[in-house]
C-alpha cells in the first residue's frame, strides 16, 4: 500500500499519535500502565482521556499503527519506535 492510501484507512487517533511521534525527538511512543488503564505518551503530550471509551478510542490508535507498520514494539507493549514507513505516511498527513 502507499502511504496515502495507509492514511485513508486510519482513524483520527492513529493519525494524531503518528503525526505527534514524527515529530518527538525520540520517535517514541510510550504505553504506561496506570491504574484502569493506561497513559499514552508521545511528544510530551498525554492520550487517552479518563473515560474507557476515550482510552479504547487510543489504544485502537495504537493497534492500527502496529497492523500497519507505522510503529514496532520495542518493549513489551509499553514502547513502540516509529519506523520509515510510519515516517512516510506521517509526511502525508
Amino acid at each position: 500500500m502507499m502511504p496515502f492510501e495507509i492514511l485513508r484507512e486510519l482513524s483520527e487517533e492513529a493519525k494524531t499519535l503518528l503525526k505527534e511521534t514524527s515529530e518527538s525527538s525520540s520517535g517514541n511512543i510510550v504505553n504506561i500502565p496506570v491504574f484502569g488503564g493506561y497513559n499514552i505518551k508521545t511528544n510530551d503530550k498525554s492520550f487517552g482521556g479518563e473515560d474507557n471509551r476515550e482510552k479504547a478510542k487510543w489504544k485502537h490508535g495504537i493497534e492500527q499503527l502496529i497492523d500497519y507498520r507505522l510503529i514496532a514494539n520495542i518493549k513489551q507493549n509499553e514502547v513502540f519506535e516509529i519506523t520509515n514507513l510510519g515516517y512516510n505516511v506521517a509526511d502525508v498527513c
